[in-house]
């Protein structure tokens, strides 16, 4: 079991929070590698200004199959749990944390995790 599920239960976590702004087709730094920790994604929102498809990756392996948007749409995932939030997806130990976009398309949002 993954150490962040073994905090104590009141043990607060500190999220960050990372801009999404982007109209380039490339690879978007969520979170930079950390040696000996990983990166767990509490939420996320993006939207595009046309069609495009999306990926997260642990810095280049695959944490989500590609999300395809369409023009001015987007997608939500949301915090999840006040007392101990579960994440969406979590890096490898020593892992960035990455989103794929896949057309130089502009896309916009923010992203929530913490590092543990």
């Amino acid at each position: 079991m993954p150490a962040y599920f073994r905090r104590p239960i009141m043990q607060p976590i500190t999220p960050s929070y990372t801009v999404i702004n982007s109209a380039a087709a490339a690879t978007i730094a969520i979170a930079a590698a950390v040696t000996g920790k990983k990166h767990y994604l509490l939420g996320i929102f993006v939207v595009a200004a046309g069609d495009t498809t999306v990926q997260l990756l642990s810095t280049a392996t695959a944490l989500t199959g590609a999300i395809s948007i369409n023009t001015d749409t987007g997608f939500v995932l949301p915090p999840g749990g006040k007392i101990a939030p579960i994440p969406w997806v979590e890096t490898a130990e020593g892992g960035a944390l990455n989103l794929v976009n896949s057309a130089a398309i502009q896309i916009s949002g923010v992203a929530i995790y913490c590092t543990d």
